[in-house]
């Protein structure tokens, strides 16, 4: 019987799926794997805490692995996609086929036929299936040149949101979810910092 594991690498989470031609055998999630996002060391403890788990949970061992197929943005990168090759050559058995996450999304979405499907989550990116099979995207450049719409975009709009009325003087309801967020008691507590001063 072949075994088939799906892995969803995202910019905060890692999703593995195991599953024979009949049915999904396990799911678990656990954080990044994507090395453009963390360092080597978590890593590589996020994905040994993901195919533990896995096999754990199943009772298959990874060694016994048909075919591996992972999404991941980022899949022109070496710094991800050599790294997660060699990984999961040294630990998990059969074929690997490593894709980017607008084909595996679109793919879920749509079964292989046409479809536009517009992705928000960390990052960005717009992307289609044309009738011939072609794919075409648009956006997903990164945080630094695209990613509208993105957590990340999001998230600096509003910090500069934030620093911006703190410039000026202005409350600002931005204020208190994020000194929640990063468990701070008052602005103070970042902008301990030296300011320039003008001559």
């Amino acid at each position: 019987m072949g075994f088939y594991l799906a892995v969803d690498v995202g910019g905060t989470k890692t999703t593995f799926v195991l599953a024979d031609k009949h049915a999904e055998l396990g799911r678990i999630t656990t954080g990044t794997i994507k090395r453009m996002r963390t360092d080597a060391e978590s890593a590589e403890k996020n994905l040994l805490e993901g195919l533990t788990a896995l096999a754990t949970e199943t009772g298959v061992r990874m060694e016994a692995i048909t075919r591996t197929c992972i999404g991941t943005a980022g899949n022109t990168v070496p710094l991800v996609t050599d790294w997660l090759r060699e990984q999961f050559g040294r630990r998990v058995g059969g074929e690997l086929v490593l894709v980017g996450d607008v084909e595996i999304a679109l793919d879920a979405a749509f079964f292989g036929a046409p479809g536009v499907l517009l992705m928000a989550g960390t990052g960005s990116n717009v992307a289609g299936r044309l009738p011939n099979g072609s794919l075409t995207t648009a956006g997903g450049y990164g945080p630094v040149l695209a990613d509208q719409g993105s957590g990340h975009r999001i998230g600096l709009q509003a910090l500069r949101a934030l620093f911006l009325a703190v410039d000026e003087g202005k409350e600002t309801l931005l204020a208190a979810p994020i000194l929640a967020a990063w468990q701070l008691h008052q602005t103070s507590q970042w902008l301990a910092r030296p300011r320039p001063h003008c001559r």
